[in-house]
């Protein structure tokens, strides 16, 4: 029956899903941000603070000081849609600063620390996936610590940094919808010349698709990696220097080491002869995984047996 289900993933096209979706944003306590320059004995600064409840879409929290060489300016904004986007739900929210001074002995400084819980609503009780990636940033000079956290469910655990390129969260959406909470922290110190920085995160939600992740390292030689677009992934076994003779597709992981360079870490459920393999992202009950695993012969023709990846619906 699990075999029959398996076969069913492989050759099953992607089901509609419905189109009305919504993002609003609240912030779960006061944020705060403070922009100035120091150049003694005069101090120049400005103050912002975003107050607890709703936060419209949009730029939420700025200040700015000074102008032309001397200058300090930071600020936050968040948007329900990204650039392009594809699935039903997205968001974005980034924060930016910049500090300049040109006078011995001052210093111009920018900083920023705001909470936002963003409600991702469904028109149904639904589960996916969750891409994060940071979005186009400029990199922060030394003198600045810069950071965006998601953490999803509001729960005190970050689960995205965006220091990493892009990663994939199981995610659900109750009937009363999910929070996500989005920090943004900036600290700056300009004393000399110029620095800024910009750093965001983007999101797109893909209900009913699966969640693919490296499950067992167990003896592996050879690589299976992913890549996963709107509606499908692909799986490639191998490296240039490798010559991919099969994968599996199994219904449950193991650990069978059968030559000392081979290891079985998934049940022979179905095999393809094959290096590639793109599949449709069905939607299967929450719960539902399957794990892929492949065999290579590299260049001293020894098999060497892959890493497993696991395809968990959440």
């Amino acid at each position: 029956m699990r075999t029959a289900l398996l076969l069913g993933v492989l050759l099953t096209p992607v089901t509609s899903v419905a189109q009305t979706w919504a993002v609003t944003a609240q912030a779960p306590v006061a944020g705060t941000a403070l922009a100035s320059t120091n150049i003694y004995p005069l101090i120049t600064s400005q103050p912002a603070t975003l107050p607890a409840g709703p936060v419209p879409a949009g730029p939420f929290l700025a200040c700015t000081v000074g102008g032309g060489a001397t200058h300090a300016v930071v600020g936050a904004d968040w948007s329900p849609s990204v650039p392009g986007q594809v699935a039903p739900l997205a968001f974005a929210a980034s924060c930016t600063w910049g500090c300049g001074m040109n006078v011995l002995f001052g210093v111009a400084t920018a900083s920023l620390q705001a909470d936002i819980d963003l409600l991702l609503q469904a028109p149904q009780a639904t589960s996916g996936r969750l891409r994060l990636h940071v979005s186009p940033n400029q990199p922060s000079p030394l003198q600045a610590t810069h950071t965006v956290d998601v953490d999803v469910g509001a729960d005190g655990i970050v689960d995205y940094r965006a220091s990493t390129q892009q990663a994939d969260l199981a995610l659900q959406i109750p009937a009363n919808g999910v929070v996500v909470r989005v920090s943004l922290r900036i600290a700056a110190l300009v004393g000399s010349g110029t620095g800024f920085g910009s750093l965001g995160v983007t999101a797109e939600f893909f209900p009913g698709e699966p969640v693919l992740s490296v499950f067992d390292t167990t003896g592996a030689g050879a690589s299976l990696t992913w890549q996963q677009t709107p509606g499908q992934m692909a799986l490639t076994l191998g490296e240039p220097t490798t010559t991919p003779l099969l994968m599996a597709f199994g219904t449950q992981p193991l650990s069978i080491p059968v030559l000392p360079t081979v290891t079985v870490l998934v049940t022979l459920d179905v095999l393809l002869a094959t290096g590639s393999v793109t599949l449709p992202a069905v939607s299967l009950p929450p719960g539902s995984a399957f794990y892929v695993q492949g065999l290579v012969l590299d260049a001293t023709n020894t098999l060497r047996s892959s890493n497993s990846v696991r395809l968990y619906w959440p």
